[in-house]
């Protein structure tokens, strides 16, 4: 499976546009892929839902006045603003990211799954993501490798 739009990325912790544009950069681990994180704000932002294809997300560098509104809110809180979006938004809608402190030093985000495989339910279950293999990881996946990558990271402490 691939994903289903782009990924909404939240940041959660106050961090400067530079450090922001460092991680947008990071995740895009090719110069010639897409920019498969939306940095997520207000649904007016998010990219829209169009047959042309050859959509990216936010591309670096941002705004330097841009100010996350999800600074500390909880994985529930940004679930609920994806899950919310209008249907003009081209957003993934199971799948989400957010850049929490505890990770940041480490190279490594949170990615997060709402519902089950095809997104029925509202459990949230995450995992920590090497940065620059992220985008890859959601892009690639199938059904059975988030329940894997979770057992994985379970088992051994590292990242998927």
């Amino acid at each position: 499976m691939t994903m289903q739009g782009i990924v909404a990325m939240f940041v959660l912790v106050e961090l400067t546009t530079e450090k922001i544009d460092s991680i947008l950069r990071e995740a895009r681990s090719r110069p010639y892929e897409p920019w498969c994180y939306w940095l997520a704000d207000q649904y007016e932002t998010a990219p829209p839902d169009t047959d042309e294809g050859g959509i990216d997300g936010t591309k670096a560098p941002i705004d330097k006045d841009w100010k996350s509104p999800f600074i500390g809110r909880t994985l529930r809180e940004c679930a609920d603003f994806l899950r919310k979006a209008p249907s003009s938004a081209w957003l993934d809608r199971n799948f989400f990211a957010v850049v929490e402190e505890h990770t940041l030093d480490k190279g490594v985000i949170t990615l997060c799954r709402i519902g089950n495989w095809v997104g029925e339910g509202d459990e949230i279950t995450s995992l920590p993501a090497r940065l620059r293999e992220s985008g890859d990881l959601l892009g690639g996946m199938d059904p059975d490798s988030w329940d894997e990558w979770l057992e994985d990271t379970k088992r051994t402490g590292k990242p998927a």
